[in-house]
């Protein structure tokens, strides 16, 4: 967004200082973040919300010239501002060509908090869904176990009965599955 320039001929944000500012301020009041940009030399262009660095400065707060690195190989690294209580996100800007031609920082501790609290909404989602699924079962278990062991029961009773010598023992199983048909086979 910052570097497109459209077909009109309209220059980038970039190449537009007070529009690069108005498109911050805007990232700024919708996302509640802090953001710099700098340019290849580690100066700022433009900032949103962060009152302690001025356009034009030089930025010196990497302690390990993250930012350095990020502008040279273009891979986004997360350093903490000795002066800031968030950690910072560097990363690269690169042109169409695919020349790396500055950073944007940005407060890393704000998304790195989003994107947890969508895990943890959506893994309360899938703890909930799985232990109803896991009830489910366990009831249609316990109904398939009640109609077996119920039918089971009858037959394990007539089959004493029969052994105690009562031969007119009559198992009173009117069901249309196999532990009826056994009935039937026992009571003629």
């Amino acid at each position: 967004t910052i570097v497109f320039k459209s077909s009109d001929g309209t220059p980038s944000l970039l190449e537009r200082p007070e529009a690069l500012k108005q498109f911050m301020l805007h990232q700024h009041r919708r996302l509640h973040r802090d953001f710099l940009v700098l340019d290849n030399n580690k100066t700022i262009l433009a900032h949103a919300a962060d009152e302690e660095h001025q356009v034009g400065d030089k930025f010196g707060h990497d302690p390990g010239n993250e930012i350095g690195q990020t502008l040279a190989d273009g891979i986004p690294r997360r350093f903490v501002d000795p002066e800031e209580v968030n950690a910072i996100l560097a990363v690269p800007i690169e042109n169409p060509e695919g020349t790396i031609i500055g950073a944007v920082l940005l407060e890393y501790d704000p998304v790195l908090q989003a994107a947890e609290q969508s895990t943890d909404s959506l893994l309360w989602l899938v703890g909930l869904s799985a232990a109803a699924a896991v009830l489910v079962a366990v009831g249609f278990a316990w109904q398939l176990l009640r109609r077996f062991s119920s039918g089971l029961g009858d037959m394990m009773r007539g089959m004493e009965a029969l052994a105690k010598g009562n031969a007119m023992t009559r198992i009173s199983h009117a069901r249309n599955d196999e532990f009826g048909q056994l009935a039937d086979g026992f009571n003629t």
